[in-house]
């Protein structure tokens, strides 16, 4: 096979493999709702529902990136995800996106993410 054949080949690949992943990450996103319940205690940040909304995100530089408009579950009424209103900071039109609680610490009393501006940019939209 050639370099070039071979060059097609994983860029088909790459395209092709990402597709499924494109799809399962709208997928997770549609399966998700907003938590109702403000007493709803949201490991790991040991912090109700109430205590979530409204705080701010920043990066690890200490800029703020925007504020949790809410908290989301999966289908089996898990805390999962905030969906953050990002400011105008990174240029999204004050869109809110969805930051797995994995992608986001809490420090003292503040919420952090280490996601770039540009890994940001590509999280899913939360359109309630």
């Amino acid at each position: 096979m050639s370099f070039r054949n071979l060059s097609c080949a994983l860029a088909a690949a790459v395209v092709l493999l990402g597709a499924p992943t494109l799809v399962l990450a709208q997928q997770s996103v549609s399966d998700l709702s907003e938590i109702e319940d403000d007493d709803l205690v949201v490991q790991p940040f040991n912090r109700t529902v109430d205590d979530l909304e409204d705080m701010d995100l920043e990066n690890a530089a200490g800029e703020e990136i925007g504020e949790v408009d809410e908290v989301l579950m999966d289908g089996t009424g898990q805390p999962v995800a905030l969906a953050i209103e990002i400011d105008d900071l990174l240029d999204l039109d004050d869109e809110d996106r969805v930051f797995r609680l994995d992608q986001v610490r809490l420090d003292g009393d503040d919420l952090v993410t280490d996601l770039s501006n540009s890994e940001i940019e590509t999280l899913p939209v939360w359109d309630d």
